[in-house]
């Protein structure tokens, strides 16, 4: 017999592991995995008004995962080696609008399936602290965020094109370190008075 598990709030698990013919559902809600999260070949993950996944470790994703249709998903993992590549078609959209890289995390398979598309993958990626090792091939991304402090490192062997269809930024630099600081006194700014600066 098949179970569904629908989360009809915020929830923190262990570890889940969802088994061939059995389907998690997000419903919307905030669900924190302290171990890791699996879906096995067969089983499946829907996102019934978006939701958002906190992962300390791996999250694999061998099953399907439901396309964002009405709401977003958005993932932050902390640590782990990961795939989030789906392993079977849910919707021809990608499972999660962008997922946040805060710690050591090694992702294991191609991010996409070819350039300007992120369907049955993850749209975009943000890392923000720490590192994330793309072992597994190209990584094809609408957008791709490193900001001051964040790695992004390509190691698999003949495969380390990074193909956006949208924004690159890298975050940081001169105005990181030396902006003004307008603390309440002495806020004052001299631009000059050259014609050039009409």
């Amino acid at each position: 017999a098949s179970l569904t598990l629908r989360l009809m709030g915020d929830c923190e698990f262990n570890a889940v592991t969802v088994t061939s013919g059995d389907t998690l559902d997000l419903n919307g809600q905030r669900s924190k995995f302290g171990g890791n999260l699996t879906i096995d070949s067969g089983g499946a993950m829907k996102s019934t008004g978006g939701g958002l996944i906190v992962a300390d470790a791996d999250v694999r994703i061998n099953g399907s995962a439901e396309g964002i249709h009405d709401g977003d998903v958005n993932m932050i993992v902390e640590g782990g080696t990961h795939d989030w590549r789906n392993g079977a078609a849910d919707g021809a959209a990608p499972w999660c609008r962008t997922v946040l890289v805060n710690g050591n995390v090694t992702h294991q398979d191609q991010l996409g399936p070819s350039s300007g598309s992120s369907i049955y993958n993850p749209e975009s990626v943000i890392v923000g602290n720490g590192k994330l090792t793309q072992s597994g091939g190209h990584a094809y991304l609408k957008d791709l965020t490193i900001a001051t402090g964040g790695d992004f490192e390509m190691t698999q062997s003949t495969q380390k094109d990074i193909d956006l269809s949208g924004d690159f930024t890298k975050s940081g630099g001169l105005i990181g370190k030396s902006a003004l600081d307008f603390d309440g006194s002495n806020d004052n700014v001299n631009c000059g008075n050259d014609s050039s600066l009409s």
